[in-house]
């Protein structure tokens, strides 16, 4: 039974009263004549039974939990007290409520009334406020905020929300809006050792990682339950409510990720084993679907396998593709690497079973599910077969044209050798023709042969205009059949790598543009190219493509051109993207596996199916939340913008001090020949174009682009498709300077621009000057006007309107000429030797 309150006309713990913690009297006799003087209860002498209520006190003198510090941890540790107690007895005196008696009998005792009021009015005074009223008055604060930040609202809620938990006495009664359980589902999902690192830290008040993961497991993200037949495709199914309509016209990706074999116990449950074996799996198929017409993907299953057949990948492939059919959505194509055992179950869908690339559909046979290998895949092994071709890496090949009255077939033959003699002649230049070539990309790895990026090195439109240009030079191994096998390869991929509505029109390339009814050159091109592999096919030579890399290009390119016609014709869609019928979403998706694992090449399928999880709830968590309070949110994440603005803070000197820093040596100059020359005539075009695209003179422009072209402009001219610039004499002069003679920066006010010229005489420069005064008028715009020096002075002129004008002239004979500014007087510094290097005041 808990001790009564001995505090006159307090009811603590009493039948018809609160039920509340009591505290003894303090032990020490000048603390406990205090405590006797506040409770002001006559002849009343303390026993060990006595007590004084937690009404008597206030709440910050009471502790409720106790903490400890774990030194090998480093975490505090707290636990809840089973009594309260107070923090420090010196310091606390109990707080008696003032009481007015019922009737007053005498003088005396309205003079004890008054002195009581007195007092309690004066120990109102001294102590502070209560911890519930403090909050309040935070809470007020916070809340005017709002009108006077209404763009920091979410952050003065989430204040809010954190100072009214420091009243809850029970950690159990926190309850927690749906913004931070959002933020915290997010948080946990991408790093649960820093969620529960920085819960620890006790700066926050967060949920546990147990609720966390109660909340997210209503959404059906692990993948570990979709083993089971009952929970089959359930988080797709679940996602599909939020999808738009064009999201639902999707691929079926599917992809093998190798694993490490070994069983995994955490948690209560064993991990690792194979769907078709008792044994531990070798490796996981993962399969992902993607929307041809929007940037929707996901992951529908993941199933871990050691030895997996044909027929049995078969039947997976089929449930999944009537699966989602059945949840609403339409499955046209199937795409994969060239794996014989994916070829093997595609050709299960007929009978007798054959490779095409063309099936009945599972769920509908007089629909089509088209089945398709993936191009970055094909392209690798174009490359990887070329490499193989013994003895000497020449591949022999038909000519792309022939004459249809032909009999004799013309067979060339591409020479990667011819590669590595350009790759040998320029890999110590400074200035190059095969730019893009690397001793990886032509002696590469069996790790290595598996990258991309290293394949389209060999395969580049700058490889071709480097042969064309130095083969005739230097007599390279093929290096005319060579060229044209790698830009036939080049435009293949063009088309089949359009990902994007406006790629064609950035690159002013006609065949990187979607294919539309009306772009019947690139479908004639595809023609054209599945020709030239049949033709290919028929050569009796060894020095060809292997016969799965044939037949899975030709399959591929037939595909292509009969999907583009399904989808634009059947499915009225009004462009198709070939870039869309690819794998590398998938590559991607592993590649975030073995990140997310530790940066391991082999995983386990643990790691696997946790990695998975947390990006679904990264996926899933901002698209929607449920609430019993508030209902569904609806929640679209932004998306960073594709502008980047210069911040206009910048330092002026800090564009100099960059091109300050980037110097041409002697050596440099030396090495440029008349084999060099187009390069150097290519650079120059493009920091014409680079600086042309920031000028708003029109006259300035006259000065850095011509339409004369230069001699060694051949490069230029392989390579432009109409947008590259050929540039004046004068910017490729600068370029050729030791040190830079071309200096610029940000204008103080409003939009800069600049002007190069080199002049013979000194009448043309004043001639320049004043014909660029005169179009200026007062305008705001800073122009700089810069005349590097080689035979003659060197002007640099500045002109300004409301500020002085800087003319700096370099002069080795002649005194410095002075040239007026606009509205104030010049200032004239002359140099000696070296050119005038130009710096703001």
């Amino acid at each position: 039974m808990p001790t009564k309150c001995c505090v006159p006309n307090c009811r603590g713990n009493y039948k018809n009263g609160p039920q509340v913690s009591t505290f003894t009297f303090p032990k020490s006799e000048d603390l406990k004549r205090k405590w006797l003087a506040a409770i002001k209860r006559i002849d009343f002498e303390p026993s060990p039974n006595s007590r004084v209520c937690e009404l008597h006190f206030s709440q910050a003198d009471i502790e409720r939990e106790t903490t400890y510090f774990h030194e090998k941890s480093g975490r505090l540790l707290t636990a809840p007290l089973s009594h309260p107690r107070l923090k420090q007895e010196i310091h606390s005196l109990p707080k008696i409520k003032l009481k007015f008696p019922a009737a007053i009998d005498n003088l005396n005792q309205i003079e004890e009334i008054l002195h009581e009021t007195k007092q309690f009015l004066v120990d109102k005074n001294n102590d502070s406020k209560s911890v519930d009223e403090s909050i309040q008055l935070i809470n007020d604060i916070l809340l005017s905020l709002i009108n006077r930040l209404p763009e920091k609202e979410p952050t003065i809620k989430f204040l809010i929300e954190q100072v009214n938990f420091l009243s809850v006495c029970v950690k159990t009664r926190f309850r927690y809006t749906w913004e931070t359980i959002l933020f915290c589902g997010l948080l946990y999902s991408i790093s649960p050792h820093a969620y529960r690192f920085l819960r620890s830290c006790g700066h926050l008040n967060l949920p546990c990682a147990s609720t966390i993961r109660r909340v997210c497991g209503t959404y059906f993200t692990d993948p570990r339950t979709e083993q089971n037949e009952n929970c089959f495709l359930k988080y797709i199914s679940a996602k599909f409510s939020t999808l738009e309509d064009t999201d639902k016209l999707i691929t079926v990706m599917l992809d093998e990720v190798h694993l490490k074999p070994y069983m995994d116990y955490k948690g209560g449950n064993i991990v690792g084993q194979a769907y078709n074996s008792l044994d531990a799996a070798t490796s996981a198929f993962v399969f992902m679907i993607r929307s041809i017409t929007s940037n929707y993907k996901d992951v529908a299953h993941i199933l871990p396998v050691k030895t997996l057949h044909a027929q049995a990948l078969h039947e997976i492939i089929k449930k999944i593709v009537i699966g989602l059919e059945k949840i609403g959505f339409e499955v046209i194509v199937a795409v994969s690497d060239n794996n014989p055992i994916n070829k093997k179950a595609m050709s299960f869908f007929t009978e007798p079973p054959s490779i095409t690339n063309c099936y009945p559909h599972p769920m509908n046979s007089a629909r089509p599910l088209f089945f398709l290998i993936d191009p970055v895949h094909i392209l690798k092994c174009i490359r990887n077969n070329w490499l193989n071709v013994k003895p000497d890496q020449n591949i022999m090949y038909p000519n792309f044209l022939t004459d249809s009255n032909s009999t004799n077939e013309i067979f060339k033959i591409a020479s990667f050798n011819a590669l590595k003699q350009l790759h040998a002649l320029e890999y110590e230049k400074l200035l190059k023709y095969g730019y893009t070539l690397s001793l990886k990309a032509l002696f590469p790895s069996s790790l290595e042969r598996q990258n991309v990026k290293l394949a389209l090195q060999v395969f580049n439109h700058s490889v071709v205009v480097a042969l064309n240009e130095l083969g005739p030079k230097r007599q390279f191994d093929n290096f005319v059949d060579t060229s044209t096998f790698i830009g036939i390869i080049c435009k293949w991929w063009d088309v089949v790598n359009v990902k994007t509505l406006w790629k064609g029109k950035r690159l002013r390339n006609e065949l990187a543009e979607p294919i539309t009814k009306t772009s019947t050159h690139i479908l004639e091109y595809l023609q054209q190219f599945l020709e030239w592999l049949q033709r290919w096919k028929k050569m009796n030579t060894s020095a060809k493509l292997t016969p799965e890399t044939q037949c899975a290009l030709e399959t591929t390119t037939d595909g292509l051109i009969k999907l583009s016609n399904y989808c634009l014709t059947d499915k009225n869609l009004t462009f198709f993207l070939c870039g869309k019928i690819q794998t590398d979403k998938l590559e991607e998706r592993f590649g975030k596996y073995r990140q997310m694992a530790g940066g391991q090449y082999k995983i386990s399928i643990r790691q696997v199916f946790e990695s998975e999880n947390k990006l679904r709830m990264q996926s899933i968590t901002p698209l929607i939340l449920k609430s019993k309070t508030y209902g569904e949110f609806q929640i679209t994440p932004e998306d960073p913008p594709d502008e980047v603005f210069r911040d206009t803070n910048e330092d002026p000197l800090v564009s100099v001090t960059l091109i300050t820093n980037c110097l041409v040596s002697d050596d440099d100059l030396n090495d440029i020949d008349d084999n060099t020359w187009p390069v150097l005539v290519y650079v120059a075009g493009y920091a014409s174009y680079a600086i042309n695209k920031k000028l708003k003179c029109s006259y300035c422009k006259v000065f850095l682009v011509t339409d004369d072209l230069l001699s060694g402009s051949s490069v230029i001219t392989a390579s432009s498709r109409g947008g590259l610039c050929y540039p004046t004499t004068d910017v490729v002069t600068c370029l050729l300077r030791p040190q830079p003679s071309l200096h610029w920066w940000p204008a103080y006010c409003g939009p800069f621009s600049f002007c190069v010229r080199l002049c013979s005489n000194q009448s043309s420069r004043l001639d320049a000057f004043s014909s660029r005064r005169s179009r200026t008028g007062n305008d705001r715009t800073r122009h700089i006007i810069m005349v590097p020096a080689i035979a003659d002075p060197a002007i640099i002129i500045v002109p300004a309107i409301a500020d002085p004008a800087i003319i700096i002239v370099s002069a080795i004979a002649d005194p410095a000429i002075i040239i007026p500014a606009i509205a104030d007087p010049a200032i004239v510094i002359p140099a000696i030797v070296e050119p005038a290097i130009v710096e703001p005041l």
